[in-house]
């Protein structure tokens, strides 16, 4: 029978390779397997995974603090969390503050501008255009000339006297209109509607 590892002549009945003097398995030539070193490396694999467990034990114990410490540092701790929730709490309320006067400033300035003398109100094909604010879905699908004569029906509402003929002809025509001033004072909801309108005329 031969070594499988050296190839050397192993005679019958030998424990050893005479080649290479590996313990030979009696089946076939094969090197048999050394128990021992499977064994020994176990155990160096075991004894290292409990040298790194007892050194993470050691510095957790070593780092963590005592009871004492804990202790004096969990009363700063309390301290500064209700620091930082009084001051949450004050940032609240003055935000709802600051919000209550935005609101009340909106307030104040939608608050229409005393009407013209001469204002007439509800009247028009848009009578709603002195009185909310106007959006996409107000102007959508209306043509040039129906959106110029919907900015105009704002001033003619006030009275306005127009410059060009076919503004007077047009407010001229409407029962409602009344020609008195060429200077007339519109609402905050109003000057937004003109402007909103010229964008899409």
């Amino acid at each position: 029978m031969k070594c499988k590892k050296c190839n050397t002549e192993v005679p019958v009945g030998s424990r050893f390779c005479p080649g290479c003097g590996y313990e030979i398995d009696s089946v076939g030539g094969y090197p048999r397997r050394n128990d021992n070193k499977m064994t020994s490396g176990i155990l160096i694999g075991v004894l290292v995974t409990v040298v790194v467990v007892l050194c993470i034990a050691v510095v957790y114990i070593l780092l963590r603090p005592s009871e004492k410490e804990a202790a004096s540092v969990s009363p700063e701790k309390t301290e500064v969390s209700q620091a930082t929730e009084a001051a949450s709490k004050d940032v609240q309320k003055d935000t709802v503050v600051v919000e209550k006067r935005i609101i009340v400033e909106q307030q104040v300035k939608e608050t229409p501008v005393k009407p013209s003398p001469n204002y007439t109100e509800g009247v028009g094909v848009w009578p709603f255009t002195s009185t909310r604010k106007l959006t996409y879905s107000d102007v959508a699908g209306l043509t040039a000339w129906e959106l110029k004569i919907m900015r105009n029906e704002i001033y003619a509402r006030h009275g306005y006297i127009f410059k060009t003929a076919e503004m007077k002809d047009y407010f001229r025509r409407q029962p409602w209109y009344s020609p008195v001033s060429s200077s007339v004072r519109l609402s905050k909801t109003e000057e937004y509607n003109v402007a909103f309108i010229k964008r899409y005329e």
